[in-house]
């Protein structure tokens, strides 16, 4: 389970770092 909360805590920060935007305006494009 320790790796798994490692790549959730990875994903958390990359979302936090404004990555998650790249998706969520993909997402809007399609829309």
């Amino acid at each position: 389970k320790g790796s798994q909360l490692g790549l959730e805590t990875i994903i958390d920060g990359m979302v936090k770092d404004g990555m998650w935007d790249v998706y969520t305006d993909f997402g809007r494009d399609l829309s």
